[in-house]
């Protein structure tokens, strides 16, 4: 059976643009050696750990659930039909 990898929805690679850094420049920043694990969070194929999400809000100046919006509001959403 095949395994089909769903897409984690983030805005990553607008606010890393919108600061004008190359990925390189965020991957040294994070104090990784090159931009291949970064990639694999903006295309949405994995998620950086929490100290790297905390790490990306205060390079790009945002709330790490800015960084995730849909998966936070996906989230609330159905926490909060599990309340009900």
């Amino acid at each position: 059976m095949a395994r089909t990898h769903k897409i984690i929805l983030n805005r990553l690679r607008k606010f890393r643009k919108q600061m004008g850094f190359t990925q390189m420049e965020v991957a040294i920043m994070l104090g990784h050696k090159c931009t291949s694990q970064l990639s694999r969070w903006e295309e949405g194929l994995a998620m950086p750990s929490i100290i790297n999400l905390f790490k990306l809000s205060v390079i790009y100046g945002r709330l790490p659930t800015d960084l995730y919006l849909d998966l936070y509001l996906n989230l609330k959403q159905v926490l909060a039909a599990k309340r009900n």
